[in-house]
């Protein structure tokens, strides 16, 4: 990993354990839809470098519904934790006719507040699910009276030797470009940086 990707690693780490609580399912406009009884565990693996994740579903008498076990080693982009383990996800781009969502998740003590916002392919609000979890076998905190503290996280990429590169095009017909800005082209393993410059397109003899 990368300095700014194991920060957000440990940041991460601050949600480990086993979180009670319940999934609640609203309308756009509030409706509560449905209330679902949930247990989400964080388990550190190998000396917490892999992190086994377990989603537990229940029904209303305490049986489990449905269970999903999710293992990983890395963060995508589209996740970032704060120092404190709060963090918020979902589509880093926001288009048309796409359906998007994001999922903002905060954290205090053994308590855990989750808001996940689903829109439609129309950018409609089409669900939102409030997640309430606290730790397992603990009691309810003192709230907190203290004003709340604002902070901002910037994305966390992976850092790539630029390369400078001069662009020079030629072709038929005469025609010429000129002060035609070029894109910044990256990949996962090497960012090639085209800088402005001059396209032109010249016959023999120009």
């Amino acid at each position: 990993m990368t300095s700014g990707s194991s920060s957000q690693w440990a940041n991460l780490l601050h949600n480990l354990g086993a979180w009670q609580g319940s999934f609640t399912r609203l309308s756009p406009q509030g409706e509560i839809q449905q209330d679902i009884p949930t247990l989400v565990t964080f388990e550190g693996v190998n000396d917490n470098q892999t992190i086994r994740q377990t989603v537990q579903h229940f029904s209303l008498d305490g049986e489990v519904v449905t269970e999903k076990v999710l293992v990983y080693s890395s963060l995508n982009r589209g996740v970032l934790f704060f120092e404190d383990g709060a963090f918020s996800q979902g589509s880093i781009q926001f288009g048309p006719f796409s359906e998007f969502g994001a999922e903002l998740g905060f954290i205090n003590g053994n308590r855990r507040l989750r808001l996940v916002q689903l829109f439609d392919k129309d950018s409609n609000l089409s669900r939102l699910t409030l997640i309430r979890e606290r730790l397992l076998n603990t009691q309810a905190p003192v709230f907190n009276t203290q004003p709340p503290v604002f902070n901002t996280q910037p994305p966390v990429f992976n850092t790539q030797p630029v390369l400078p590169v001069n662009l020079k095009a030629w072709g038929r017909w005469g025609t010429r470009l000129t002060d035609t800005p070029l894109a910044c082209i990256a990949a996962s393993t090497v960012a090639i940086e085209l800088r402005r410059g001059l396209i032109r397109r010249s016959i023999a003899g120009d």
